[in-house]
Formats: structure tokens, sequence, C-alpha cells
């Protein structure tokens, strides 16, 4: 319990700083060339782990793109965005591909998961700071509701579109 504990409370400081820099305008940007499948075997690396302890799939396809983007916000925008899925999915498999978009002149990273899905009411209000639509009890399992502000804060300061798309009951 007490790692745990401790877990939560450092996620925590990690979500208010990042916070607190992008409110002031003082999360360092560092934008180059950014080896797509390098940033995934990383994540993968990362998640795969906590993924297969839950019975879960992580399935992340290769690819041979490149982006143009500062690798450490994307890599961290893609952590959330996967810990989300693997904290709501309970069967079945979290999927992360990257595809070209725009005729090659722009990339889309997509997330996938066999989760609940979000309902259609709930698509803006899961980015607000502290939102959890499936954590009403407060309990630590389920995060603390800053992960998906980050990234939504993170991807317009990028300049990356964000984009959710989610059916429930599937």
């Amino acid at each position: 319990h007490l790692e745990v504990s401790v877990q939560a409370m450092q996620d925590l400081l990690d979500g208010l700083l990042d916070l607190s820099r992008l409110d002031a305008g003082n999360m360092p940007v560092r934008m180059g060339a950014v080896d797509l499948n390098g940033l995934l075997d990383a994540v993968r690396s990362a998640l795969q782990t906590t993924a297969e302890a839950k019975g879960l799939r992580l399935h992340i396809r290769a690819t041979t793109l490149w982006g143009y983007s500062d690798p450490l916000l994307l890599q961290r925008m893609l952590l959330n965005l996967l810990i989300n899925a693997i904290r709501y999915t309970e069967q079945g498999t979290v999927l992360v591909a990257c595809r070209p978009r725009n005729g090659g002149r722009g990339i889309c990273i997509e997330v996938r998961d066999s989760g609940i899905g979000i309902p259609a009411e709930h698509h803006e209000d899961i980015f607000k700071e502290f939102y959890q639509l499936a954590n009403r009890a407060g309990g630590r399992n389920f995060g603390l509701g800053l992960g998906l502000n980050i990234v939504q804060r993170s991807a317009a300061l990028l300049g990356h579109p964000l984009d959710l798309r989610s059916q429930t009951g599937c």
C-alpha cells in the first residue's frame, strides 16, 4: 500500500508541475524530427508489463514514419493516453498505430482499446482537470484526472490536432 501511495503522490506532483508549466507558458518545446518507431518502442517498454499484468495485449504496430514534434512531450502524451487505455480496459487489446495523413504531409497516431467506451456527453468533460468519468469514489487505481488535460494542453502547445472517437457498449 505504501508503494501505491508514493506512486500516486509522485503522479500528482508530476501532473501538477506539468499543468503549472503549461499555465505559465514555461513548458520547454524542442521541435525536431522524431523517429516514431523508436518512440513507440520506448512506450512499449514502459507499459508492456503493466498491460500484461492486467491480462491485456499491448499491440504497437511498427512504422517507418518520422514526425515533426517535441519527442519528450509527444512521448508523455502517448504514455498518458495509453495509461488511460490500459486502466479502463478490462479485457482485450490496446493498440497504437501510425499512418500518413493529408497526402503524406502529416501523421495520425491512433490509440485504440477494447474498453467500455466514453458516452458522447462526456467527450469534452474528460479533458477537464481532475475529471474522472469512472472514478466517482476517488480510488487511486483510476489515477487523478490530470492525464487527459495534460494531453490536450500539450497537443495545443505543439499544434497537433487531438481527436476523440468512442462508442459505448461495443
